[in-house]
């Protein structure tokens, strides 16, 4: 990878990573971690990736970062929801039974 990666996040199963960049680029992308190769990537973003969680389904990958949060189908990448507000997203996290998202 040419950037600077800045946050991990693995699968429960252990197949797929997605990693999240800042400055010079911001990239959200999901790789496969069988093939090395990658799934999906995002970006077309101007906002900086800073975290991650992942739905305790595996569905759903929410990033959160510098005035904006995003939920994306976390195998194909599909950007399903987007909110931003001036400030940052530093954490983002499920409930232990999906139904809800903090920001």
């Amino acid at each position: 990878r040419k950037y600077k990666i800045k946050v991990v996040k693995l699968s429960k199963d252990g197949k797929l990573l997605a990693l999240g960049t800042w400055e010079p680029y911001t990239i959200t992308e999901v790789i496969s971690t069988e093939t090395g190769k990658t799934i999906w990537k995002n970006s077309n973003t101007p906002w900086s990736t800073v975290s991650f969680s992942i739905s305790p389904d595996g569905k759903i990958l929410a990033s959160g970062g510098a005035n904006k949060f995003r939920l994306y189908d976390f195998a194909t990448g599909k950007e399903l929801f987007s909110y931003g507000k001036k400030g940052d997203f530093v954490s983002t996290g499920f409930s232990k039974d999906g139904r809800y998202f903090a920001a």
